[in-house]
């Protein structure tokens, strides 16, 4: 019997693994303005369209709906965003930045360059090329194919 254990080769769990080393380096570039990553994605998805809907947010993020409200709620109470009822659609919330929440942008939006910089120096432009498309295209196919993840 050899002495490789089962998660030596799991691919599942060495991304995880990765992914969460990641989310704390973010983090502790993060908290110097009390933002967490999870904040940090949500301000993310803002500055590039300010205004997205509880639903368009979770679907960019792969976030259920309680997961969304929460977040929010919670970068309410910390005035970085507002929420507003669509003028079209009342049922429709949508999320909209604060000036404290744009403010932010200039002072933390590289923070993930910097991470993700970090863990791929060793790669050249055409393995970190790969490496985005694959992961990209999993991230895909494992949201088409997992219920509950619309």
């Amino acid at each position: 019997m050899d002495n490789i254990h089962p998660l030596d080769n799991s691919l599942g769990f060495t991304v995880n693994v990765v992914g969460r080393l990641m989310k704390r380096a973010l983090f502790l570039r993060l908290t110097q303005v009390g933002v967490t990553p999870t904040q940090w994605t949500v301000l993310m998805c803002l500055w590039k369209q300010d205004g997205l809907s509880f639903t368009e947010l979770g679907n960019q993020l792969c976030f259920d709906h309680p997961t969304v409200t929460g977040v929010v709620d919670r970068m309410e109470r910390e005035n970085l965003v507002k929420r507003h009822r669509d003028h079209i659609d009342r049922r429709v919330v949508k999320v909209f930045l604060t000036s404290k929440g744009k403010d932010l942008e200039n002072i933390i939006c590289r923070a993930g360059e910097e991470v993700d910089k970090i863990y791929t120096s060793d790669l050249t432009p055409a393995q970190l090329d790969f490496l985005t498309q694959w992961l990209k295209t999993c991230k895909e196919k494992l949201a088409e194919k997992t219920p509950g993840s619309e």
